[in-house]
């Protein structure tokens, strides 16, 4: 792999890469999980507004991160999620006087989105990272180089581990329908997402091995294209004290990276 590749670069990545060694970097993966029905923007009411909407987009991305990954978010992003949810939909083609929320279309507004705006994930953590699109839409290939995380991290003082962790999610766009008001357009797939964590690592000036994951919301199927993909990266860092791993979630990062 050439040492001048930028961050965020895709490219092909070689043939010594084997995703059949994923156990062995201790990674931990969960592929094409829905979100839970009770996190859901499914709408129950038979005329959902755009308003409704957009809160139940901003509470099901809010509720979309597992393994403590929701503490890392600051008190106020859900009024910000928001925000920018809204300017998405104002940007929608009108039907009968009523606005389409064309998430695929415009979505790329969520590009950089930080859900910790103290701690930038880009400022956080400074070591390369590669993206591949897979077999087909809503498949994605993430490669991380080997690093050394006293020199690519930027961990708190008391920090002694860390975790790495990704995540694909596919949000719908939405129409207007006089019967159910706003309804997703690509049902089957909308709230699909895929997700993976690292094992624990030391915070160390030994390099850690190179980890490659794989992302899918798809089974196989293309991800069609109203609907449009989340990539969403963070790191968490933890201090092992009392013989245990103390998560501070409060000096860890998360992003939307990209948008597809």
């Amino acid at each position: 792999m050439a040492r001048n590749l930028e961050i965020n670069q895709q490219l092909d990545l070689p043939q010594s890469v084997q995703f059949n060694t994923l156990d062995k970097f201790g990674i931990s993966l969960n592929e094409d999980h829905s979100l839970t029905e009770s996190d859901s923007s499914h709408i129950e009411s038979k005329k959902a507004d755009l308003t409704t909407t957009v809160s139940n987009l901003t509470r099901e991305l809010r509720c979309s991160f597992t393994n403590g990954m929701a503490n890392v978010c600051e008190s106020y992003v859900s009024q910000r999620l928001k925000s920018k949810f809204r300017d998405i939909a104002k940007t929608g083609r009108q039907k009968a006087g009523h606005n389409a929320f064309l998430f695929s279309k415009f979505g790329e507004a969520l590009n950089g989105f930080e859900f910790n705006s103290e701690h930038p994930f880009h400022d956080v953590f400074k070591a390369k990272y590669f993206i591949k699109n897979g077999s087909n839409r809503g498949h994605l290939i993430l490669h991380y180089p080997a690093f050394i995380p006293r020199e690519k991290l930027t961990a708190p003082k008391e920090a002694s581990h860390f975790k790495l962790y990704a995540q694909l999610v596919a949000l719908s766009d939405f129409e207007f329908d006089s019967e159910q008001g706003y309804r997703p357009v690509s049902k089957k797939f909308h709230g699909k997402k895929s997700e993976f964590y690292s094992q624990m690592l030391p915070i160390l000036k030994i390099p850690i091995q190179p980890i490659t994951s794989q992302l899918s919301v798809n089974n196989g199927m293309g991800v069609p294209n109203s609907a449009g993909l989340l990539l969403i990266m963070g790191v968490h860092f933890y201090k092992y004290e009392e013989c245990k791993y103390v998560p501070m979630s409060k000096e860890s990062a998360l992003e939307i990276v990209r948008v597809y």
